[in-house]
């Protein structure tokens, strides 16, 4: 499953204005900051909100159905093709339930700032859960101004896709480490038709193509979205050395010329994807996409690598951007205890994260998993399990207004790559968008309280 970076502005503010619904229900002692809620063994029935569908949803209620084994007692209502709106929208009519999933770790920042959903901090020190069992990465993801009220289950790890049949044909014998190597690599790898026009791009690295958002190339130059607490896009140099290397390859292309190529692009999710068709030759994207290639029967032959790096940071090969699914325990579920044990299980249980990675090709998000032999007999994704663990693989940081700063960067950074703000506004241009999120950031603190 891809993860999703929609900015869910108008729900979660909302959410920020009231998380409390207009329910009087019991609150869990967890959401209160007391004792957690103790499980009592009585037949109950939970219902868990998910975002799965078709044959991902079959895999996920396998597992719940093997919860069911362990905890005979508990059944598990399961619904899926749920979304975040669905979620804020269930908690603030006051019944929501009993546990939810988010397919977008940006939005942590407004159920956990709201109270939305429960600190479950409280659960994991009574069961005397080992947190280190996750990598650093998804321990940053799963929590908010250190309140964790969130449990990762399954991640995605971005790296770098490459056609072997095309780097062979250059005379390339190996994959780029640093982008100044990705650089002269796409350029021997392009081909123009007669008319000019690309045919075939070496790598396309426009922010709006397939994967190449900014949060995911930000691990790759070390690039910090902010610093004590407050936006550094223009205080941190790495931001703009990313700007003009990708300006730079853009330039060799064309603006105009990219454009259009890119006008001719594949669905990114189907068979017509370019990387898959021999359009691209190099592209940066997530695990899932060594099972799209092989149900999509695409004839290319591949491989993977870690992205390229900063070359002034060489030290950075290896690692890369992760982000993932989270569950919490909303505010006024009417069974946290119960819950609480599926959210253990889903998270924690080395056998249900294995066989969910399995099933649904993504990447553990407990490093007891990492080994999986069903999982690392393939080099192309065993390739992703390895970025995933690497101590430079990062994610970017939780913040208030969830993905907002992304997306007024990403506004930026338009204008930026189809040439319209030149290079001498580009370290104003920074600090305009610095300003921006600054202040978004404290308008959506001042707003939010804790119920």
């Amino acid at each position: 499953m891809r993860r999703s970076v929609v900015v869910l502005a108008t729900a979660l503010a909302a959410l920020a204005v009231s998380a409390c619904g207009g329910s009087s229900s019991p609150v869990s002692g967890a959401s209160r900051g007391g004792a957690p809620a103790q499980y009592n063994g009585k037949p109950v029935t939970i219902t868990f909100w998910n975002p799965f569908t078709g044959r991902e949803l079959g895999v996920m209620n396998s597992i719940i159905a093997d919860f069911h084994k362990l905890y005979p007692t508990i059944s598990v209502q399961s619904r899926g093709a749920i979304s975040d709106n669905n979620i804020v929208a269930a908690i603030r009519s006051g019944s929501p339930p009993d546990l939810t999933m988010s397919s977008s770790a940006d939005n942590l920042g407004e159920y956990c700032g709201t109270g939305a959903w429960i600190n479950l901090g409280p659960y994991i020190k009574r069961d005397h859960v080992n947190i280190g069992v996750m990598p650093a990465a998804v321990q940053n993801y799963t929590e908010f101004n250190g309140d964790r009220c969130a449990l990762p289950d399954l991640a995605d790890a971005y790296g770098l896709y490459y056609n072997k049949t095309m780097f062979a044909q250059a005379g390339i014998t190996s994959p780029p480490k640093t982008f100044t190597e990705l650089t002269q690599d796409a350029e021997k790898l392009t081909k123009f038709n007669p008319d000019g026009s690309i045919k075939i791009a070496g790598f396309v690295p426009t922010s709006s193509f397939y994967e190449n958002a900014a949060a995911h190339l930000a691990p790759l130059w070390n690039a910090q979205w902010d610093e004590n607490g407050k936006s550094s896009l223009a205080v941190d140099p790495h931001w703009a050395a990313y700007l003009r290397w990708e300006k730079q390859l853009i330039d060799f292309y064309g603006a105009s010329k990219l454009t259009r190529f890119l006008s001719g692009a594949g669905e990114e999710f189907s068979t017509n994807n370019d990387f898959e068709t021999g359009k691209i030759a190099m592209e940066l994207d997530g695990e899932w996409r060594v099972q799209f290639i092989k149900s999509d029967h695409a004839s290319i032959q591949y491989a993977t690598a870690p992205a390229p790096v900063d070359p002034s940071q060489p030290q950075l090969y290896g690692g890369g951007y992760t982000t993932g699914n989270v569950i919490g325990i909303p505010k006024n579920a009417a069974h946290p205890a119960a819950a609480w044990l599926l959210a253990k299980y889903l998270a924690f249980n080395t056998s249900a994260v294995e066989k969910f990675a399995q099933g649904l090709g993504n990447v553990p998000t407990i490093t007891s998993a990492l080994t999986d032999p069903a999982l690392v007999q393939e080099p192309n994704f065993d390739t992703f399990l390895k970025i995933f663990g690497n101590p430079h693989t990062a994610s970017d940081p939780i913040t208030a207004i969830g993905s907002a700063n992304q997306q007024m960067f990403q506004t930026f950074q338009s204008r930026w790559e189809d040439g319209s703000l030149a290079e001498t506004g580009l370290q104003s241009g920074l600090q305009g968008v610095d300003s921006q999120i600054n202040a978004q950031v404290a308008n959506q603190t001042a707003g939010q309280k804790v119920p």
